[in-house]
């Protein structure tokens, strides 16, 4: 079979965003597990906050805390060349005596290593990768409040996933949520954590503006 250039260049960054993603796997399954062991409710994820905080920073993200929720945070990576900014969402506040029944322990583990592996191939494709920590997300609707303070106003895609309680193919559309702008489209979901990272890395490329 005889690939084009482009058809190349593409492969070469899916390899590299999926070896990103293998190189720091146990990191991010070491957060995953750290927050599942030391849930924090809405608005009080101090700790939470620092953890996240740290990776990213020593990732070599530009770090921004508090910047309008006291356990919020806003990191970026810009590459110097033009192009979209894609944020990835990471959710991170327990429920009050549950834990972390929701799994938003999960969604701060994949909404790093989305980031960290979009950052690895970003200075060669332009833009800029950021991660946002929204807090509060159970019950206060931390998104709500950055979103009004203009957090997402320079954002030309902000992704993010949420686990379920079954494995298996589902349709986005099935969930019952609505939005201004929405794909449907089917999702195979491996047991394997690392699976999930590589969906929301790839997600990107369909540059799904998502309403906020």
């Amino acid at each position: 079979m005889i690939f084009s250039h482009v058809e190349v260049f593409r492969m070469d960054y899916k390899t590299r965003i999926e070896a990103s993603i293998q190189e720091h796997l146990d990191a991010y399954m070491e957060i995953v597990k750290t927050l599942y062991e030391n849930p924090e409710t809405g608005f009080q994820e101090y700790e939470t906050q620092k953890v996240l905080v740290k990776y990213l920073k020593d990732a070599g993200f530009d770090v921004k805390s508090s910047v309008v929720i006291d356990t919020d945070f806003v990191v970026e990576y810009k590459s110097g060349k033009e192009g979209p900014t894609i944020a990835y969402m990471c959710e991170y506040d327990a429920l009050p005596e549950v834990g972390h029944g929701c799994g938003h322990n999960l969604i701060a583990g994949i909404g790093i290593a989305a980031g960290e592996a979009l950052k690895s191939v970003v200075d060669e494709i332009g833009g800029t990768v950021r991660v946002v920590g929204t807090p509060g997300e159970e019950n206060f609707g931390g998104k709500v409040k950055m979103s009004e303070a203009g957090v997402f106003d320079d954002v030309d895609a902000a992704l993010m996933v949420h686990p379920s309680t079954e494995n298996g193919r589902w349709r986005f559309y099935q969930l019952n949520m609505n939005s201004l702008v929405r794909m449907h489209m089917d999702a195979i979901l491996k047991r394997d954590i690392v699976h999930w990272m590589q969906l929301l890395v790839h997600i990107h490329r369909f540059q799904c503006y998502v309403s906020l």
